[in-house]
């Protein structure tokens, strides 16, 4: 448990840099990349699929 406001802040982004850069995205077609590095490289799109094409990054 934290002691103070300052160790709770740090415990929070170290969690966040984790989640969001270390471990790999769970959805579909991620490959193993890390959230973060999803959303710089964009979600590739699959021509004559089912429809549903995912949005591409801008």
């Amino acid at each position: 448990m934290a002691e103070s406001v300052v160790e709770m802040q740090t415990d929070i982004e170290g969690y966040f840099h984790h989640y969001n850069h270390e471990r790999p995205h769970q959805g579909r077609g991620m490959n193993g990349r890390a959230p973060c590095q999803v959303l710089l490289e964009g979600i590739p799109t699959i021509k004559g699929g089912s429809g549903e094409e995912p949005m591409e990054a801008a």
